[in-house]
């Protein structure tokens, strides 16, 4: 569920003297990265999936 109640513009999105909270466009990875929880010991030997 998508909340626009919530959204907001920081500061930086209206002068330049605040700092952003929003990371630079140069930090988006255009790769997907496939990585989960980890199973260790017994929890693996009973996993079924």
């Amino acid at each position: 569920v998508l909340d626009f109640n919530k959204a907001y513009n920081p500061y930086c999105a209206y002068k330049g003297g605040y700092h952003c909270p929003i990371p630079p466009r140069e930090n988006h990875l255009y790769f997907k990265i496939l990585a989960g929880e980890q199973l260790y010991g017994k929890a693996a030997e009973e996993d079924t999936h």
